[in-house]
């Protein structure tokens, strides 16, 4: 059934990963994993919302549990990031990107996995000239790609679009009208979403370096 299909698909990941670090253990070299980058859910916005509701948050929590047994690596670094090609307009992938925020907020994870929040970064929000920071620190209340009431990240991007009448014919947001729902095949947000994680991932990674090594000495 479906679990057996994810177990499997788990174990096939784990296992690809373990060999081609195998195959830089062969050439002496010297590394460390720096972390593990998770930018995944747009498939599971498919899914009935009462799953995605109840279900995916404590399903991602094991999920990050796992990969870090299987690595032995108990406070791996974890960068997760989901589906906000549609910015907070879609209900489906707003509840994946809030559960992947509250998954990387559970105390058991500890302090060493983030939520980076992709939906800033949608090709229709691109000619808003938004900073990357615009809505770092703010709740997701209301973000839930129902009516957006509350909802202060969609405040500052209304906000935005006032200022700027002509943003849809600006943006372009539709790129090609074959494949709209992976990010409208728009490299500015591929970029903008990889560039934010490696970001926090060397900033993630210098903070337990230097907490080791604080606790070490």
């Amino acid at each position: 059934g479906t679990t057996g299909t994810v177990c499997t698909a788990y174990s096939g990941m784990v296992s690809t990963i373990k060999a081609r670090l195998n195959q830089i253990g062969t050439k002496d070299v010297d590394y460390n994993i720096a972390g593990f980058a998770w930018f995944q859910g747009y498939s599971d916005t498919s899914q009935k919302p009462g799953w995605v509701e109840h279900e995916y948050e404590d399903n991602m929590v094991d999920f990050i549990k796992s990969v870090r047994d299987s690595f032995n690596e108990s406070t791996l670094p974890f960068i997760i990031s989901g589906p906000g090609m549609e910015g907070y307009g879609s209900r489906g992938k707003s509840r994946i990107c809030n559960g992947q925020r509250r998954a990387a907020d559970r105390p058991e994870l500890n302090e060493s996995t983030i939520y980076v929040e992709s939906r800033i970064f949608a090709a229709k929000y691109a000619c808003l000239n938004m900073d990357d920071t615009a809505c770092a620190g703010l709740s997701d209340a209301g973000c839930d790609g129902s009516d957006r009431a509350g909802c202060a990240c969609q405040d500052i991007i209304d906000a935005l679009k006032a200022e700027n009448p002509d943003y849809k014919k600006q943006c372009g947001y539709k790129v090609n009208e074959e494949q709209g729902q992976h990010w409208s095949w728009n490299g500015r947000s591929y970029f903008k979403v990889g560039q934010k994680m490696g970001e926090v991932t060397l900033t993630l990674t210098l903070t337990l370096t230097l907490s080791k090594h604080l606790t070490r000495t």
